[in-house]
């Protein structure tokens, strides 16, 4: 049996608050699916009522957390529930088969366009490397400085998932070397 090191930056309650899908309750319900205009002429585009209820939800979702997330009908039955109450005006939901693949994405893409995000650029990545480097440097517990970085990311509106500026940030030779992390933790 081999003896895996592992890097441990965040406690697993921060971890489910950065990649977890969000569980609203009724404020927060009533907040994240509350549509504009915009967007429920966008929820026009698409037929189904399952295909209008999956965008609802990814859209809430997004709107709650800035990020995509897989789920089920079944794993959101509360929110499905009151989405089909609230815009439908059905008390009972069961929908057969999943959305596609295709759809989904379709959806993400749609969503994206709502809120103006942009793909990022190679010199957006370079500055993004650049200013992980600095925080490493100057804050060797960076974790609180990692999270913040990331969130103005997000407020810029620019596509990184946390997941890429990790391993932009740990898999990046040059700012571990800078930081001298590869060898506290190899």
């Amino acid at each position: 049996m081999t003896n895996l090191k592992r890097i441990y930056l965040l406690p697993e309650a921060e971890i489910s608050d950065l990649y977890a899908r969000p569980v609203f309750n009724q404020n927060e319900q009533q907040l994240y699916f509350e549509l504009t205009q915009v967007e429920l002429d966008t929820l026009g585009q698409f037929g189904t009522i399952k295909t209008k209820v999956h965008f609802i939800l990814q859209l809430a979702y997004f709107k709650a957390k800035n990020q995509f997330f897989s789920f089920t009908f079944d794993d959101a039955r509360a929110d499905v529930d009151y989405v089909l109450a609230k815009f439908f005006k059905k008390t009972d939901g069961v929908f057969q088969g999943n959305i596609t693949r295709q759809r989904i994405n379709q959806q993400k893409q749609i969503i994206l366009k709502l809120f103006d995000y942009q793909t990022r650029s190679m010199e957006q990545i370079i500055q993004v490397e650049a200013h992980i480097g600095e925080l490493l440097r100057y804050y060797p517990k960076f974790m609180t400085h990692f999270v913040n970085y990331w969130s103005t990311l997000i407020i810029k509106k620019l596509l990184f998932r946390p997941t890429e500026v990790c391993r932009i940030c740990l898999l990046n030779p040059l700012l571990m070397n800078a930081t001298g992390l590869i060898s506290s933790y190899c």
